[in-house]
């Protein structure tokens, strides 16, 4: 892991530089006259520079992991994949809606036996982003396979299965609304498992066929 030292205060410097910058558009625009007016537009402009550009770095970081990933860690178990974890966490710190980061963390913390870690960091990730059906979908997964959580999946499921949710596309969509299904089916809501089975042959006629599953160990 000699990368993640060297990448990560990268970053850290580049989040400085973001601030600084942010500060003194905001400081030039207060010069004006009529100051209240114009440091408060200022203060939004810089507000919106600084976000563009810690958003930006989330988007380097996250580009960086993932090619080191294919090519030095693939093959390994998630359990094994520890070492991203730092790195997810200062993505999602840069970009609260970075939704891959917060799909992929909660998996990796669960392997490693912190179920509860998981679930809030699950939860984390839904709370910034609420209109997330993949995320609302791995939320109801890592509820439905922890223990006296039957009813808590179900609402994240309900959730996700809103209309006004997000996917990235069909395929991601109907591996989140497939899985959903299994959870309606425990707690033997047959209404509900049959609109699961609307949505995805509906997803299946517009992608030519059922998509399959990913692999959990392939989380990118």
């Amino acid at each position: 892991m000699t990368m993640a030292r060297p990448l990560s205060l990268w970053i850290a410097l580049l989040l400085v530089a973001c601030i600084l910058g942010g500060q003194a558009l905001v400081d030039g625009g207060i010069a004006s006259s009529d100051a209240t007016q114009v440091g408060s537009a200022a203060g939004r402009a810089g507000f919106a520079y600084l976000t563009g550009l810690r958003r930006f770095a989330a988007l380097l970081l996250w580009n960086r992991i993932e090619p080191q990933f294919h090519e030095y860690y693939g093959g390994k178990p998630i359990e094994e994949q520890t070492f991203i974890l730092p790195n997810l966490r200062l993505v999602v710190a840069l970009d609260p809606q970075f939704v891959q980061a917060y799909y992929v963390a909660p998996w990796v913390v669960r392997a490693n036996g912190r179920e509860a870690d998981a679930i809030a960091i699950a939860r984390e990730g839904v709370a910034n982003n609420p209109r997330s059906g993949l995320l609302h979908s791995a939320l109801a997964q890592i509820l439905f396979l922890r223990a006296g959580e039957l009813g808590a999946a179900v609402e994240q499921a309900d959730l996700a299965m809103r209309p006004d949710q997000v996917w990235a596309d069909a395929t991601e969509q109907w591996q989140g609304v497939r899985m959903l299904r299994e959870i309606y089916a425990k707690a033997g809501l047959s209404a509900k498992v049959a609109e699961t089975d609307r949505v995805t042959a509906l997803l299946e006629s517009d992608l030519g066929g059922a998509p399959g599953f990913r692999d959990p160990d392939e989380q990118f």
